[in-house]
């Protein structure tokens, strides 16, 4: 069997298997941990644990996703698909998060 090199994906194959992880592992995912850590807010969690640290929901945030990050590097053959899953809501969390503090802010 001749097995296809997987650095030859082309950029519409790669579009299609994107949207596809993303529809299949990422939304699940963010549904799974917003029902989770959310009481029906967000961002309560990163709320919580920022302050007990006395510091910004977003900075707690991003140690957050800096922990899976570092993880990931220590460990690159272990589990990648999932700590990279991870990283992505974390990033969508602080896109969100940022898109909510300028919206606030634009209100004030």
């Amino acid at each position: 069997m001749n097995k296809k090199d997987p650095m030859s994906m082309t950029q519409q194959e790669f579009q299609e298997a994107a949207e596809k992880f993303l529809y299949n592992n990422v939304l699940p995912l963010l549904q799974k941990k917003g029902a989770q850590y959310s009481n029906g807010r967000a961002f309560v969690n990163f709320e919580e644990g920022s302050a007990l640290h006395d510091i910004t929901p977003g900075k707690y945030l991003m140690i957050m996703a800096t922990k899976h990050w570092h993880n990931l590097c220590k460990n690159p053959d272990s589990n990648v698909t999932e700590r990279c899953t991870d990283i992505i809501v974390y990033m969508l969390l602080l896109i969100m998060m940022n898109k909510e503090n300028s919206r606030e802010q634009h209100q004030h």
